[in-house]
């Protein structure tokens, strides 16, 4: 997370995520990026309600997810 950048909008509109069609990701790198969105969630739920819709947007794919999905994450 050291390496991450701010931004002035949560997720860019232009974005269209994609469902993992390659299945190459190992269960620990899914329960990972389960449990970053977890907290995200637990965050926007409290304190910062504008990044709600990115926080779902990427929930979606929290069962099968890609190295994108966890750039967007971080």
């Amino acid at each position: 997370m050291a390496e991450s950048n701010s931004a002035s909008t949560p997720m860019d509109s232009k974005i269209k995520l994609k469902p993992n069609s390659a299945l190459d990701i190992t269960p620990a790198f899914t329960r990972l990026f389960q449990s970053i969105i977890g907290l995200l969630i637990y965050i926007a739920l409290d304190t910062q309600p504008d990044i709600a819709y990115s926080i779902i947007c990427l929930a979606r794919y929290a069962a099968n997810p890609t190295i994108d999905h966890m750039t967007m994450a971080k």
